[in-house]
């Protein structure tokens, strides 16, 4: 996989790691990033699941486009 070709960019470990602990017995579930946000809001409040399953998907494509290419 590539996942370089996603749109999302990647966080740093200890970033991510950080973002967990301060909310640890705060929040039931947390978001790190600004970017990963924006996805979520969208998912759950913009789009449809099929729009969800395209977006998605399309992102998923570009990722697996390299291995399944002879």
């Amino acid at each position: 996989m590539n996942w370089s070709k996603l749109p999302i960019p990647f966080g740093k470990v200890s970033d991510v790691v950080n973002t967990g602990l301060k909310a640890l017995g705060k929040r039931s579930s947390v978001i790190p990033g600004l970017v990963n946000n924006i996805f979520v809001f969208a998912g759950k409040r913009i789009l449809s699941r099929k729009g969800n399953l395209k977006m998605f998907g399309s992102m998923m494509e570009k990722a697996l486009e390299q291995e399944y290419v002879s």
